[in-house]
């Protein structure tokens, strides 16, 4: 079955392009077998009105898949890996391991190790820091990087020889 009922296939069609007698009840009847085809223009016309539908319906569709398609493919694209910025490098595992290990070791939260250290990058900003162990940055200059694992090194080192 198509879904498509016997009004809805005249729906749009105006009556003087309709075969004289032509009604959705009498596509009714022949349906329902209740009353013979009698005429084969007429089931012409109604064949035909049934595939135009089928058709238009299988182009919405296809739009409306096409649509679905291409709205995911930008989703998609939101969390597709962005290049690494010039100048910046990729923050490993290795590197957030080490990274993690000290400031747990130390007790330090970042904040805290700005406070600590006066001569602090121009550009590194403490959130960078709690976005690199959170792991929502992937990269960073690599000053950075080794200015703050320098910084967790020598307060861990510190702290165990007191």
């Amino acid at each position: 079955m198509t879904g498509i009922t016997p009004s809805n296939l005249f729906k749009g069609v105006p009556l003087h392009a309709r075969p004289k007698g032509m009604t959705a009840q009498r596509v009714k009847l022949w349906r329902s077998e209740e009353m013979a085809i009698d005429y084969a223009y007429l089931i012409d016309f109604v064949m035909k009105r049934y595939e135009q539908i089928y058709v238009l319906q299988s182009l919405q569709s296809l739009k409306a898949a096409s649509e679905d398609i291409a709205g995911l493919v930008n989703l998609l694209a939101c969390f597709a890996p962005r290049p690494i910025p010039e100048g910046e490098e990729e923050i490993t595992s290795e590197y957030l391991r080490e990274l993690t290990s000290l400031v747990r070791k130390s007790g330090v939260s970042p904040m805290k190790l700005k406070e600590k250290f006066h001569s602090w990058p121009r550009g590194l900003l403490v959130v960078d820091i709690h976005h690199w162990i959170e792991g929502t940055s992937h990269h960073a200059k690599p000053e950075y990087l080794a200015f703050v694992l320098d910084r967790y090194r020598q307060l861990v080192k510190k702290q165990e020889k007191t």
